[in-house]
């Protein structure tokens, strides 16, 4: 329920109208300071006044009301929630523009002459030298140099390497580890690092914030260094000195030297503007996500809600003019029903289909609004992509030290539930499987938030499925090829700070793309992100995987690699699915694992947080020909039931056994000559006796 649905149902039990008037204007107003912070510029503000410790677009919105908060305490401006005023939007410009005068940040065009590449990077010219100077340390590229104080303190160096020399991890061990420093963020994958953090030394310490990211075949960084303490002689303009004042204690309860802490401020702010600009300074994109509010107008009396829904596909665009951003739209008007070698990445606000107690449509969804957020070019998977703007309502948000892991934050997410407020930094990921339309992933994707009243962000990846119950061979290949779309997707939602934990629900043929996808990102759950108000590991909550089509062995195999970084994965499998029965006859009669093995099981998997499913129930022959006994996770109300509690699930229940989840739905039973490990069966449902 949504907090203005909250108030106004208060209101009317209390029989206070002006209550409720008054509750609504208050949730209007903190909706609007949520969409002020949703602007890039304000963000800025914010972190050249060193209340905001991140970089523009990646912050959370829980970090962004904590800044306003410090503002506003520094400047003397009432507290509160309410939006900006024209004085506080004033008092930011002013600041602003005292920080540039001070710092001196401007672009410039450095090359590097080995490679004689471009890097565009920000440079304090009031705090380093304008021209760069060789670096006299000892670092694998002797030719390095770098922008830098008279005195050699600060300093501001651009990284070029080609990818055949370094990787980002190995550039990172040979540069960043050996300084030795107590991060405070760090991320490591095969196409970035990020590392911040302090180091001792004879003098006081410093900082070092350093980013590298790979672009074509090279890689280009920055590397930026400041001492903690403040430099001799150095005039610190006078907005610093109410900030840190105002600062809020630490957990201890101690308070940082006032004069060195305006200081360290002034150069975190120019530390995280430089580092938040380069990567869309050179090369990188971002898929800016503030055109799809998360939470869509309020529907119309006896209208049905829509489900928002940030999709990415590379499928093939429709040819021909697309179709207004605006306004209902033909989901049929999108894409083709091949693959189109690009990623496309955008949003739509879909109302799903109503059906009867028979399964049967009777009354149509529709997607009430579309609209477009980037495409790659064509060969160009989008794994230099990120995304901005994906920010949670602040209601929403879960506190930074519950943040250290999914049940804990989902906890934290059950009572502001259980209040009214919205979920919004949870996300429900669907990947469909084969004989799919790009219709059939928004519609059923809304289908299932709205079966199962998910209470977080939907998103949705559809590969490029032929839609024919024909050409199962063609979407084998299709399914394939889209695997690096897949994991460029899932690499844009798990570098987003303001999503806390990831859930996905895959069914069928769509399962092959996701282990592997999955078990390719086990470096990205074993890191930290950066721009989280405290450490916070990546990982997954639920996996849930519906009639997989994938190999016994192979799932097997990658699911060891991916279990560890979830708290439960699921797998549901039937004796009456008669696509996987065609698949395994193609695949020379290889065993699938959505399906029950000839001795009446399914198939084991010997991990302990891997729960298997036999979900098979008594099926006419005729409901098999329209895909019920494939398609049961739609469709079958008792694994509905269960789907659901797995998701709202809260605490210790995410790791319960399904017997111990859903008591009226399984019965437990070892496998066969495998005491010590055990299968869920789904108990035949009888209808109620009638009166």
């Amino acid at each position: 329920m949504s907090p203005v649905r909250a108030l106004s149902l208060a209101a009317a039990i209390a029989l206070a109208p002006l209550a409720s008037a008054w509750g609504q204007q208050e949730s209007a107003k903190r909706a609007s300071l949520s969409e002020q912070l949703r602007d890039i510029e304000v963000q800025e503000q914010l972190i050249a006044l060193g209340v905001l410790d991140g970089t523009a677009g990646k912050v959370s919105n829980e970090d962004l009301h904590r800044a306003v908060a410090w503002f506003r305490r520094a400047f003397r401006f009432p507290a509160g929630t309410q939006p900006l005023s024209e004085a506080e939007k004033e008092k930011l410009r002013q600041t602003e523009t005292e920080f540039i005068a001070a710092t001196g940040l401007k672009p410039l065009t450095y090359k590097h002459a080995k490679t004689q590449t471009d890097i565009e990077l920000l440079v304090p010219l009031k705090l380093v030298e304008g021209a760069p100077q060789a670096f006299g340390g000892d670092l694998p590229d002797g030719g390095w140099q770098e922008y830098r104080s008279s005195n050699g303190k600060v300093s501001v160096g651009p990284v070029v390497h080609l990818l055949s020399e370094y990787t980002p991890i190995s550039l990172f061990r040979h540069n960043i580890m050996q300084a030795s420093l107590n991060y405070r963020h760090l991320r490591l994958t095969s196409e970035e690092f990020a590392a911040e953090g302090f180091a001792e030394d004879n003098e006081g310490g410093y900082t070092s914030s350093n980013l590298v990211l790979t672009a074509g075949d090279k890689l280009k960084g920055v590397f930026i260094r400041y001492p903690m303490a403040t430099p001799a002689g150095l005039a610190l303009p006078s907005f610093l000195e109410p900030v840190a004042a105002a600062e809020p204690p630490a957990a201890d309860g101690a308070k940082p030297d006032a004069a060195n802490r305006a200081w360290q401020l002034l150069m975190q702010g120019v530390s995280n503007l430089a580092v938040g600009k380069f990567a869309v300074q050179n090369g990188w994109k971002e898929v800016n996500s503030k055109p799809c509010p998360l939470r869509p107008a309020e529907a119309a009396a006896g209208a049905r809600k829509p489900i928002r829904i940030l999709f990415g596909t590379d499928r093939k665009p429709k040819p021909g003019p697309q179709p207004s951003a605006g306004g209902t739209v033909d989901p049929d008007s999108l894409f083709l029903n091949e693959a189109g070698n690009s990623l496309h990445i955008g949003c739509a606000y879909v109302v799903p289909p109503v059906k009867d107690a028979s399964g049967t449509v009777t009354t149509p969804g529709n997607v009430s609004m579309h609209r477009p957020l980037h495409a790659t070019d064509k060969g160009n998977i989008g794994d230099q992509l990120f995304l901005t703007n994906e920010i949670a309502e602040a209601e929403g948000r879960v506190a930074s030290k519950l943040r250290t892991r999914a049940s804990y934050q989902r906890r934290a997410l059950q009572r502001a539930r259980a209040a009214g407020a919205s979920s919004g930094n949870s996300a429900l990921v669907f990947i469909h499987g084969y004989n799919y339309a790009f219709k059939d992933a928004l519609f059923g994707a809304a289908q299932i938030a709205s079966d199962i009243d998910y209470d977080g962000r939907v998103y949705v990846y559809s590969w490029p499925s032929a839609a024919s119950t024909v050409r199962y061979i063609p979407d084998l290949d299709n399914a394939e090829q889209a695997e690096p779309f897949l994991q460029s997707f899932l690499k844009l939602l798990l570098r987003d700070t303001d999503i806390d934990y990831v859930d996905i629900l895959v069914h069928s043929m769509g399962s092959q793309s996701v282990v592997r996808a999955l078990s390719s990102l086990q470096g990205i759950f074993e890191t930290e992100r950066q721009g989280t108000s405290g450490p916070a590991k990546i990982s997954i909550g639920q996996i849930i995987f519906a009639a997989p089509d994938v190999a016994q062995p192979t799932f097997e195999q990658k699911i060891r690699r991916i279990a560890p970084h979830a708290n439960r994965v699921t797998v549901y499998a039937s004796a009456n699915d008669a696509a996987l029965f065609a698949s395994q006859l193609l695949r020379g009669g290889s065993p699938r694992m959505g399906e029950i093995g000839d001795n009446g099981e399914p198939r084991l998997v010997e991990v302990r947080n891997v729960h298997v499913i036999d979900a098979t129930t008594p099926t006419p022959w005729w409901k098999l020909m329209f895909g019920y006994g494939h398609d049961y996770f739609e469709q079958n109300k008792d694994v509905q039931k269960d789907i659901r509690r797995i998701l709202q699930a809260s605490a210790t229940a995410e790791y319960q056994m399904p017997n111990e989840r859903s008591p009226d739905l399984f019965d437990k039973l070892p496998f066969k000559g495998k005491d010590s490990w055990f299968f869920w069966r789904l108990r035949e449902q009888k209808a109620p006796e009638k009166k």
